[in-house]
């Protein structure tokens, strides 16, 4: 087909699909997709990249084929983006951080010139394998926001894996000038503070994961009452996750990791804390789940250049998505202080 960027994605899994949906809202290029999530148990479309899929394509007009549960393949050809308020439910506790990824990217691109947007998506707020509201509202806004981006998210209500209805919403206004984003240093972390969330769950699975969570961090959680215990949320269901959060003077990192029945609580609370102990080993200030967070906002803005951990899986893969669309190539230099990514911008940026 001519003029469809062509992307194999077997690679990865609904990272590359979300990348790619962002990436031709934001400008203007069709693509096709195949082998969708082809690695993964459950292969092909489900109903959160359904919805990711549905909501790209509201705001932009755009045509689709292959827009079914279970599909291995996706063609999405793009109109122009529309301003205006948006609503998706995904119909099950499926991430509505991840749908927001797919989808806020390309409303931004159309508020340059100025007009309000919104979206809400409904579905889950904590769920595996992807970042929880806290990530999304604490650690990337401020960094959408020193792009340029004037956008606010807020958590109407939790909403958890399998149950859903948790409610997440988006509001922006233009018109606003893109930023550069450069991020080579960071000052030193100040605070280390631990949360758990332990929603109808026996409290000894609470209690487990915050003797991990003190004994990795080692005294690093801030003094006095050390990790805290959220037994109610607002939401009916169970759910489990540990959350750490690093704070310097100028931002705040979340690392978490969502509990399962099939994982441990010592290994939860023990990831979370690993993933937080990797960043402070280093002075690199963007961690490695934010990096691949970044690479397609920044190449729909003016690009700019960031230091970071050892790059992830992810973010290799989104950023060979993104060097398709744009004709350029991200590009990845390793040095003793970390890797150093250097994003190019889309069009005349």
């Amino acid at each position: 087909m001519q003029n469809v960027i062509e992307i194999d994605g077997s690679a990865g899994g609904g990272q590359i699909l979300r990348a790619a949906l962002a990436l031709s809202a934001g400008t203007g290029r069709a693509f096709r997709i195949t082998k969708i999530r082809s690695r993964r148990p459950r292969p092909g479309l489900m109903r959160q990249h359904l919805t990711a899929v549905k909501a790209a394509a509201m705001i932009c007009s755009a045509e689709t084929e292959g827009a079914e549960f279970g599909s291995s393949e996706l063609i999405f050809r793009p109109g122009p983006v529309r301003p205006g308020h948006y609503e998706f439910e995904i119909g099950s506790g499926g991430s509505t951080v991840l749908v927001m990824q797919a989808a806020v990217p390309g409303l931004m691109r159309a508020l340059r010139q100025g007009g309000k947007a919104s979206l809400t998506v409904t579905g889950g707020t904590v769920c595996p394998m992807a970042p929880p509201f806290a990530f999304l509202k604490e650690t990337l806004e401020p960094h959408l926001q020193a792009l340029g981006w004037p956008v606010r998210f807020s958590l109407v209500r939790h909403g958890f894996y399998q149950n859903g209805g948790g409610i997440l919403r988006m509001e922006a206004e233009g018109p606003f000038e893109p930023v550069p984003l450069c991020l080579e240093s960071r000052g030193p972390v100040l605070r280390a503070d631990a949360e758990v969330l332990n929603v109808g769950l026996p409290q000894q699975i609470a209690d487990r994961e915050v003797k991990v969570i003190l004994r990795e961090l080692a005294g690093r959680c801030s003094t006095g009452q050390g990790p805290k215990v959220i037994t109610d949320a607002g939401a009916p269901g169970t759910a489990n996750a540990v959350l750490i959060r690093l704070r310097t003077t100028a931002q705040t990192y979340v690392f978490s990791e969502t509990g399962s029945p099939t994982v441990s609580a010592e290994t939860v609370a023990k990831k979370a804390a690993s993933d937080a102990l990797v960043f402070l080993s280093r002075s690199a200030p963007v961690p490695s789940r934010l990096a691949d967070q970044l690479l397609v906002p920044m190449a729909l803005s003016a690009g700019g250049r960031f230091l970071t951990t050892r790059p992830s899986a992810h973010t290799r893969s989104c950023a060979e998505v993104v060097g398709r669309f744009l004709d350029k190539t991200v590009m990845f230099e390793e040095s003793d202080a970390g890797w150093l990514i250097t994003v190019p911008a889309f069009g005349e940026e």
